[in-house]
Formats: C-alpha cells, structure tokens, sequence
C-alpha cells in the first residue's frame, strides 16, 4: 500500500472519531436555547408572575437547574445529582446556563444572557425545580425583575 493510500485510510478511520469529540461532548442545544430565550423576553416584557417551563421543554424532562457563573463541575454535579458531560465553566457573569435533565436520562443545556432575559433573585428559591413544580417564578424588587425557582429540585 502506498503512503497516498495509507493517509487515506487514516483520515477515513479516524474523521469519525474527531466529530464525535468535537460534537458529541456537547450537550449544548441551540434550538433550546432560542426557544429558551423567546420565551424569558417574553416573560420579563409581561406582567405575569409565573412562567411554566412546560411550555419550553415539553413534558419529558425531569429537573431543570441553573448553573450560574464561576461553578465547577464537581461542585454543580453534586448540587443536582447528576454527573454530566459537555459541562462550560462560565468565566464571566453575565450567562447563565439552563441544564434540563431528562426522564430517558439524556440532558441538554442553553445558554442565557442574564442581563438581556434574567437576573436571579438572591433571596428566595432554589437552583433547581422539578416537574412536580414546573414554573418559574418573578418579583420586581427596586425596579429590577428577578427570578427563581421555588422546588428543592428532587
């Protein structure tokens, strides 16, 4: 066999492996993530108090947590009780993260510009909420809308 042929054969063998390392790590979902985003502009425009986040990721999901800036992952993976793949340590804070975890076992995360969609609210609620509570919840407090959640994330 020639070199010529040999290189062939390298790259034809190990090209699938380089796409599952580049995208199979991820579990990032920009579909999510739009629809995500549509719906928290949607929700910080209006009035209401309480958004349902069935209306976002469907009825198949089990938790939903946020992993907020400068979180590790030993640290967030003991909060949800989960260990996960394609996990982004956020250096800046200004981007949240939406983890939706789901009853088959698969997860998928999107991003959130926090000033643009949310701001946390720092006194009440918790990280995550389950499906048995699944809503997201407002207050203004000094001219800001802020947000959380109120399960405990079972």
């Amino acid at each position: 066999m020639s070199v010529r042929w040999k290189a062939v054969f390298l790259l034809k063998a190990l090209l699938p492996i380089v796409v599952v390392l580049l995208f199979g790590c991820s579990s990032r979902d920009s579909k999510l993530e739009h629809n995500l985003t549509q719906k928290l502009v949607e929700f910080r425009r209006s009035n209401a108090e309480v958004m349902d986040l069935r209306t976002v990721f469907g009825d198949s999901w089990e938790k939903v947590c946020l992993q907020g800036p400068y979180e590790d992952q030993a640290h967030f993976e003991h909060r949800v009780g989960y260990k996960v793949r394609g996990f982004e340590t956020q250096v800046t804070g200004s981007v949240y993260l939406f983890w939706v975890f789901y009853r088959d076992g698969t997860y998928r995360w999107a991003r959130v510009q926090r000033m643009e969609v949310m701001g946390p609210h720092p006194n009440k609620g918790t990280s995550c909420t389950g499906f048995d509570n699944p809503y997201l919840y407002a207050t203004d407090s000094s001219g800001t809308r802020e947000y959380y959640f109120l399960d405990k994330g079972r």
